[in-house]
């Protein structure tokens, strides 16, 4: 592959034209157009700038390197904030759900199935990132389903007809 194609791909990756390639670099538009056909080669201060427009190495634009290197290092950017907001979200979760146990608290079937999933989105959020939040929630939502359980036990020991003999 040219220099000229690494250019291209670089540039469509980024999602933009030619024309705005060349307006970012004070360069016309049949500059951009000469490098990506390999009929000419960038300046290496206008290689710099690309590399910089395109969140790239220079490495990478002349073909040292190739695309999916540049590829494995943007993901996990991408991924860590998909992955903070999945926090947040399983967070919210589990404190709703606990909080919701311990309303609920006076009808213990719906408290007790309401802290498993509260346990289960502490539990989810605390593999993915510990935290004192989470670990609190956690240990909130295991008191309310072991109270829950009590109250619902006893109660339906104490309402049982062969307890009255």
């Amino acid at each position: 592959m040219n220099i000229g194609e690494y250019l291209m791909r670089a540039r469509k990756r980024k999602g933009l034209s030619q024309e705005e390639v060349a307006n970012s670099l004070n360069v016309s538009r049949q500059s951009v157009s000469l490098w990506e056909c390999d009929q000419t080669v960038p300046t290496l201060d206008n290689l710099i700038a690309l590399s910089k427009l395109y969140e790239t190495s220079v490495d990478i634009l002349t073909g040292q390197k190739s695309f999916e290197v540049s590829n494995e290092i943007k993901e996990p950017v991408i991924e860590k904030e998909d992955n903070e907001k999945q926090i947040k979200v399983y967070k919210i979760l589990s404190i709703s759900f606990t909080i919701a146990s311990a309303v609920l608290f006076i009808i213990p079937v719906i408290s007790t199935m309401v802290s498993i999933m509260a346990i289960v989105f502490s539990i989810i959020s605390m593999k993915q990132k510990k935290t004192n939040l989470n670990l609190f929630t956690l240990i909130f939502a295991i008191v309310f389903l072991i109270c829950g359980m009590f109250v619902y036990f006893n109660m339906n020991i104490f309402n049982l007809e062969y307890w009255d003999l």
